[in-house]
């Protein structure tokens, strides 16, 4: 949804004629209230502005529709009544956190030692050098999870042992956990633990407190892209007044961003296969395909033209959001194009992209003219030989994705990239790894501290020896591109 003094427009479609009304519940207080009616833009649309002063968020939405006049609280003589959800986030995507505000413990033992996670795409494994020098900590480590899984969150504090003793640790504070799994800004509690006050004040809430799990939940709807989960610990013979609390004593809180990603990047879509059929002479096919200027290329080649009108090239081809790279298709070339030759010259080449990696692919170009004027020499210089500059969009997530190349005969019109009736023609799918941007380094980088060559890692984490190869590796902690 669009932020303060910007609208969104929603659409119904209905059964069968009725009167409908939509409501949000702006102030939350539970109530659909006559001014939080949203007026009708048009048979069944309605235009939403959102109230200036509005704090981004999560409100409730109620659609109803009736053969009577619809009223928010009923009775309904005969239809239906919906409730969702309306995210409200800022312009830009960003949120502005409270951020919570107390005392630590004047012992300075009463920290949390280890945080990790459990079930996201990427985990993290956070450990504190020791107690923080503040009572708020940002965490530096952001776990990347798929929306509609749940992810488990471990807090170990810091243990100086001796249940039976009065340790000034974690053991006397009650931790709360909040969650904000649409990244909106506005937490919800998730989880309590530790009793207020403890039943023993020597124990404490040792046994609950010290070492927690806690799963979090984040949905398949979340179009955010990010989300944060606060815990907090209170000293357990105080209350605490909610995620935002500005006088927690003798605790620590701590935050921790996270990614939502909304699809498992390691799973390619089920994508659709073209059919239809090859020149019977069987020189109109594809020889060679490569690129350059992607993060890593590739090149494939075909002495023979292929078996099935659909072919699967090999995968390798890596990209950054982004950027751009060039894609070259090289076609089976008979030469003397004043000639009726039957290679590729007598097709229509149309480039297809997918780089959100749902299996719906988008026309990006398309070579040589439909019904060439010149039925000899036809689409020879622009069909045999293509180079052509794809941009990845920046904005895309680390994932798999797809182009699509379809030789279609030109003098019949294709249908689109799952076309079933290509004639005379050839289709070839490309895989595609969106990968996170690379840092770029001309040869072997040099540790800034050292002034020597650090230890480098492939992907999978093992180390290299001698100089490697041109490519990605983790160097430093940081992914790397090393350029020739």
């Amino acid at each position: 949804m669009p932020y303060t003094g910007n609208g969104a427009t929603l659409g119904t479609s209905f059964s069968a004629p009725a009167n409908a009304a939509l409501w949000i519940d702006f102030n939350k207080d539970f109530i659909f209230d006559d001014d939080e009616r949203i007026a009708p833009a048009s048979a069944d649309r309605w235009k939403i502005n959102i109230p200036e002063a509005t704090a981004a968020g999560s409100y409730r939405a109620r659609l109803v529709f009736d053969s009577a006049v619809p009223a928010a609280s009923g009775p309904i003589t005969e239809g239906r009544v919906y409730d969702f959800r309306i995210n409200l986030v800022a312009p830009d995507g960003s949120v502005e956190y409270t951020i919570p505000e107390g005392t630590l413990h004047a012992g300075g033992k009463a920290y949390v030692s280890r945080i990790t996670t459990d079930g996201a795409y990427s985990d993290i494994d956070f450990t504190a050098p020791g107690r923080p020098d503040a009572f708020y900590t940002l965490v530096d480590q952001t776990p990347q999870i798929i929306a509609g899984t749940t992810v488990t969150f471990n807090f170990s504090a810091n243990d100086l042992g001796s249940k039976g003793s009065v340790m000034q640790d974690l053991r006397y504070n009650t931790a709360y956990i909040y969650l904000d799994a649409y990244g909106t800004g506005e937490f919800t509690r998730i989880g309590t633990f530790g009793a207020t006050p403890p039943a023993d004040n020597v124990a404490g809430n040792y046994d609950v407190v010290m070492n927690i799990s806690q799963d979090a939940e984040i949905p398949a709807d979340n179009t955010s892209g990010h989300g944060r989960l606060r815990i907090i610990y209170q000293n357990a013979w105080n209350s605490l007044s909610g995620p935002n609390a500005k006088d927690v004593r003798e605790g620590v809180a701590y935050d921790i961003e996270f990614e939502v990603l909304d699809r498992d990047p390691d799973v390619e879509a089920d994508y659709s296969t073209p059919a239809g059929s090859l020149h019977s002479q069987r020189q109109a096919y594809v020889r060679k395909i490569s690129t350059t200027g992607a993060v890593s290329d590739i090149s494939q080649n075909w002495d023979q033209c292929p078996a099935s009108v659909f072919t699967l090239a090999e995968r390798g081809l890596q990209v950054a959001p982004g950027s751009s790279f060039s894609l070259i298709l090289e076609a089976n070339d008979l030469g003397s194009p004043t000639s009726v030759k039957q290679d590729l010259r007598y097709n229509q080449a149309h480039i297809y992209t997918d780089w959100d990696g749902d299996g719906q692919f988008e026309l990006a170009t398309t070579y040589g003219e439909m019904k060439p004027s010149n039925n000899v020499t036809a689409n020879y210089y622009t069909v045999l030989n293509i180079d052509h500059t794809l941009d990845v969009p920046s904005g895309i997530r680390p994932r798999k994705a797809r182009i699509r190349v379809i030789y279609q005969n030109a003098w019949k019109s294709l249908s689109g990239p799952d076309a079933t009736d290509i004639y005379e023609g050839q289709a070839i799918d490309i895989p595609v790894d969106i990968v996170a941007p690379a840092s770029i380094a001309d040869g072997l980088p040099a540790d800034p501290g050292l002034g020597k060559t650090p230890a480098i890692f492939d992907l999978m984490g093992r180390r290299i020896k001698g100089n490697p190869a041109p490519g990605i590796y983790i160097i430093n902690g940081r992914k790397v591109l090393i350029r020739p």
